[in-house]
């Protein structure tokens, strides 16, 4: 379900982002890299998930240019998904899910793990802010960099988890007060 977009702001969120082997989780592709911030509406930091994930296949070239995540580097650091999901889902429990692009790309990717460990799907609420942003902002693109950029917000290290997390809750926080 999708919250209108100017509703009033929940009283706990979590900001998500993952990281992935490829586009299409209907085609193999999987979640490397899971990061998630709890919020409350003012914006403080209640909790923080991070967890590199091993889903067992390669990595494809073009997603590890983008991300810098390598198969040897997931091998040596990545937990079997069985291993990370179910406290993820703890995690967001009775919480708004706010992410760029959430809807279209880390939802999908997020219940076809949850799917394939026989897991019920994520369920809650959720704040898109690439819908967001096409609402309140005029721009060229409606890319995360292009959003931080116009909104001055530093926008570094982007394409790992934690990072675009962190950026996204920022960028959020913006647009809900304009």
């Amino acid at each position: 379900m999708t919250l209108p977009l100017f509703a009033k702001l929940p009283k706990q969120y979590v900001i998500l982002d993952t990281e992935t082997t490829g586009l299409n989780p209907r085609n193999g592709d999987a979640i490397l890299e899971l990061a998630a911030l709890k919020i409350d509406e003012g914006g403080t930091e209640l909790g923080f998930f991070h967890s590199f994930i091993n889903p067992r296949i390669p990595i494809s070239i073009g997603a590890s240019m983008v991300n810098g995540l390598t198969d040897e580097f997931i091998a040596d650091n990545g937990k079997l998904p069985e291993h990370v999901f179910p406290s993820f889902v703890a995690f967001c429990a009775n919480c708004t899910l706010v992410g760029h692009n959430l809807i279209k790309f880390d939802l999908p990717f997020i219940n076809k793990h949850l799917e394939d460990l026989r897991l019920l799907s994520l369920r809650n609420p959720v704040l898109d802010t690439l819908e967001l942003s096409r609402a309140k902002l005029k721009i060229s693109n409606y890319k995360l960099g292009t959003i931080a950029t116009h909104l001055s917000i530093p926008y570094i290290d982007a394409h790992r988890a934690e990072n675009d997390v962190r950026i996204t809750k920022e960028v959020f926080l913006k647009l809900v007060r304009m």
